[in-house]
């Protein structure tokens, strides 16, 4: 294990505030903008104080018979299988586990396809923790560093994820409600076009998921 026992006090105490931003981002639509609705899925995007970059959500329910924890270990098996990951999100090229402070709580190093060859591919360093218990799940991710953590892979630019958020709730028999908030900077230069068509892929994240799962 790399990080110390300071070390990891002070990424859990960074983690647990993400948290409460999820709980707080999916406690009301008071202050974010509708934007569609889609696959019974409803998506909403809001603007961050003194922050260019703007965030979104969205969500709704699945039919599935999966638990909360089932759906997290769902999203580990196809973020974890390049073949598999192609169909979930294929704008990741790399996902490596470079850490694992506890169970449950990992630090990643993700390169992504900018999608345009006149942008630079991104990539991430973030520290990503999930919290289940029988009925709720969430996981949270956030950008970190540390001096021992790998540096910027050439030819990529390093964006600042500020929030990638998971919430899995089992409500109803046979349904799973799904929320997804993002809130990213991508650093260096994205073009207005692209930047939106990014924002609406992640306010569409749960949508995906849920046609990926009401389909096997």
């Amino acid at each position: 294990m790399v990080l110390s026992e300071v070390d990891k006090k002070a990424f859990g105490e960074a983690i647990n505030k993400k948290l409460q931003e999820l709980k707080d981002d999916l406690s009301t639509n008071d202050g974010w903008t509708f934007l569609k609705e889609e696959g019974g899925m409803k998506s909403y995007i809001t603007d961050v104080p003194n922050d260019p970059n703007k965030k979104v959500k969205g969500g709704g329910p699945i039919k599935t018979n999966m638990s909360p924890a089932d759906f997290m270990a769902w999203l580990d098996e196809k973020n974890g299988d390049p073949v598999k990951r192609k169909d979930y999100d294929p704008s990741m090229i790399y996902r490596e586990i470079i850490e694992e402070i506890e169970p449950n709580w990992v630090v990643l190093h993700v390169g992504l396809d900018s999608g345009s060859m006149m942008v630079s591919n991104r990539e991430s360093l973030c520290q990503m923790r999930t919290y289940i218990d029988d009925k709720v799940a969430y996981r949270v991710t956030e950008s970190c560093d540390h001096e021992s953590f790998p540096k910027v892979m050439g030819g990529f630019v390093r964006l600042n994820a500020k929030l990638s958020g998971w919430y899995a709730e089992k409500k109803n028999e046979g349904e799973l409600e799904l929320w997804y908030v993002n809130h990213s900077d991508p650093a260096g230069y994205v073009p207005a076009w692209l930047a939106n068509k990014r924002l609406g892929q992640a306010a569409l994240s749960a949508l995906v998921c849920k046609k990926m799962i009401e389909e096997e």
